[in-house]
């Protein structure tokens, strides 16, 4: 149920350039109205919060956004290894939550959000954003639309350029926090 003003409250946590696109988005948004950020790097985030006009709340303290009852949502765009934990505190705390991809790092993880999520009856979606891509909405339809003919096989590799001027370099790489650059990437 959206807050008073008829808006979905939203608290965001993680300051980097996923969540830079997060504010971006939910500023744009109509039915959202976003009250707080939350991370470690307070400069950061408050330079994306100038840059996008949005006067919120920070804190360092995730709890804090969970225990904020004008926040209806929660927007987790933090380092891979800190997914799971966060989304089973929001569905434990009667939060609905964005979640950036991967969803959890293993198959326990990804098992503990579900039972968590289906308990609580909060409502979620994972990050992939490549599903409102125009040109894959535009692959679809041509597929759909029968323009491709009969797919017999189809292969496809996603490469990024993650280099060390990429903020994450330090944790994505790593076995304990990222697992995978193609984790994190998509």
């Amino acid at each position: 149920m959206p807050s008073k003003n008829g808006a979905f409250g939203v608290g965001l946590v993680g300051t980097g350039w996923v969540a830079a696109s997060h504010v971006r988005a939910f500023q744009a948004n109509p039915q959202t109205r976003l009250f707080a950020m939350c991370g470690r790097h307070e400069a950061r985030a408050g330079a994306t919060l100038t840059r996008f006009g949005a006067d919120v709340a920070f804190t360092r303290r995730f709890q804090d956004l969970l225990d904020r009852p004008d926040i209806d949502i929660v927007a987790i765009a933090t380092p891979n290894h800190l997914h799971a934990e966060q989304a089973v505190a929001a569905a434990n705390a009667g939060k609905h939550f964005l979640l950036e991809k991967p969803t959890g790092l293993d198959l326990r993880e990804l098992a503990r959000i579900r039972r968590t999520v289906r308990r609580a009856q909060v409502r979620t979606i994972v990050s992939f954003v490549l599903h409102y891509d125009p040109f894959v909405r535009f692959a679809i339809w041509m597929r759909a639309s029968g323009q491709l003919g009969v797919i017999r096989y189809a292969r496809f590799q996603y490469l990024s350029r993650m280099l060390e001027g990429y903020s994450g370099w330090s944790w994505v790489r790593r076995n304990d926090s990222g697992r995978s650059h193609l984790l994190a990437a998509g």
